[in-house]
């Protein structure tokens, strides 16, 4: 069964997120090491790689986000569509402002590597929260049995099978760790994880613990794993700090050019 909802020119967001994807691990490629260069340019001298990391950052990095993708800027500055999926977009916009902040900071100019880790991760972190978006707001742990018109009418214009853009995001989502949590979509071991501890299942929703379905299911296999898991998260409760930030979304959104 085909269906529909409010979310707003939903199929011309599910591209922008999949241009989003691929613009994102051209950067990740961008912040490779020299060592990681070499490996593919033997010849390459460290003066010329500098140079051409330089130019390919400024390249890839994003300038002015609302003019690349329209409409993801319009749901990150609405915060529509599923609680989840509008959390994760968050997120990633989030994510990318930060590291586009700092490229510009140092003007593309990396010296080190552990700067280049640091800024790779959080790449990283962005594609998975852009991963989870795109699983999560287009339904696509209901195919088959519950079909979203949006997803197929996409496919439709990219000439593939759903089926096919399924298996790549699943791919995509192996290849980067990028699973949603069980208080993101309800499951079998949702309901599993609830009727043993249901404040522990609470207390990591409220710290935003990365509780997957196959951490989860770790734990209940057995009381010694599923303490572990009770002192890890009373571990990131303890470290945890809150704090009320003055950042709107319209600052983020000047900031990266967006509005």
């Amino acid at each position: 069964m085909k269906f529909n909802d409010e979310f707003k020119n939903a199929e011309l967001t599910l591209h922008e997120a999949v241009e989003l994807f691929y613009h994102l691990k051209n950067l990740k490629d961008a912040l490779r090491s020299f060592e990681e260069w070499k490996q593919d340019v033997p010849s390459i001298t460290f003066p010329v790689y500098m140079r051409d990391s330089v130019q390919n950052l400024m390249k890839t990095t994003i300038t002015n986000f609302g003019i690349q993708f329209p409409n993801l800027q319009i749901h990150f500055k609405n915060g529509d569509g599923e609680s989840a999926a509008s959390a994760r977009l968050s997120s990633a916009v989030l994510t990318i402002s930060f590291l586009t902040e700092e490229l510009k900071n140092m003007h593309y100019l990396i010296r080190s590597d552990d700067t280049r880790q640091h800024l790779k991760l959080m790449v990283i972190k962005s594609i998975q929260h852009l991963l989870l978006f795109i699983f999560i707001q287009y339904r696509l742990h209901r195919y088959p049995s519950e079909e979203y018109l949006p997803l197929f009418i996409y496919c439709e214009k990219e000439e593939m099978l759903p089926e096919d853009f399924i298996d790549n995001v699943l791919s995509w989502q192996k290849e980067f760790d990028a699973y949603p949590n069980i208080y993101e979509l309800h499951s079998a071991v949702t309901d599993d994880f609830l009727a043993v501890d249901s404040e522990l299942y609470q207390k990591a929703e409220e710290l935003q613990y990365p509780l997957t379905a196959m951490l989860a299911e770790k734990a209940l296999s057995s009381a010694e794993e599923m303490d572990k898991l009770k002192n890890d998260i009373e571990k990131v409760s303890r470290n945890n700090i809150s704090f009320e930030s003055n950042i709107s979304h319209e600052d983020i959104l000047r900031k990266m050019q967006l509005g």
